[in-house]
């Protein structure tokens, strides 16, 4: 890694990188990810690694594209670990991903106010904030206030047991997935 690029985190849908390649390469609104503009580097994004990050996965919101419920953490939930898979971005391609995460996004990465505090806000919806788990060099996009549950489409879920199948067994992907969807209906259906 140089000064230049950055660690990015996935822990949704772009645990598979066919989806982070539509941010990046772009996409049209025929595809499986929608309509998307490149990025103007569309350089390589390689996968430096997977690993459990200390918060909380949860679906939540509702996006549009997927028709449902999509993934986003709670890092304050440190009793709890979710998998991510950590790819090396070019800081151009960082801030097109982050810009395109949520139609609310409207604000450029504050790399100062990032790299100082950990985290920084970029809109004022879902996906509007940049930051640092504890303990990792990387970042990721998540919600600053969590919505309440929503599950998410079969579609969204295929996409990410796609990309948890590149680095989890069949079967440990499988559990994983099926307890994050269980907890979240569990959550929706708790008075």
């Amino acid at each position: 890694m140089n000064d230049s690029s950055v660690s990015y985190l996935a822990y949704g849908s772009n645990l598979a990188s066919a989806r982070l390649r539509a941010y990046i390469d772009g996409s049209d609104a025929a595809s499986a990810y929608g309509h998307h503009e490149p990025c103007e580097d569309t350089s390589a994004t390689p996968a430096l690694g997977a690993h459990w990050i200390r918060g909380r996965l949860v679906f939540a919101g509702r996006s549009d594209r997927w028709g449902g419920g999509v993934a986003t953490v709670d890092l304050s939930a440190t009793s709890e670990r979710f998998f991510a898979v950590e790819y090396q971005l070019s800081r151009m391609q960082f801030g097109h991903l982050v810009r395109h995460e949520s139609p609310t996004n409207t604000a450029d990465v504050d790399w100062s106010a990032l790299l100082d505090a950990g985290r920084c806000a970029v809109g004022e919806g879902s996906h509007g904030m940049v930051a640092r788990p504890d303990g990792h060099r990387g970042f990721l996009v998540t919600t600053p206030r969590l919505p309440g549950p929503t599950s998410p489409p079969p579609a969204y879920v295929a996409t990410m047991r796609a990309g948890l199948l590149a680095w989890l067994p069949e079967l440990e992907a499988d559990d994983y997935l099926r307890r994050l969807v269980d907890g979240c209906e569990r959550e929706q259906g708790a008075p």
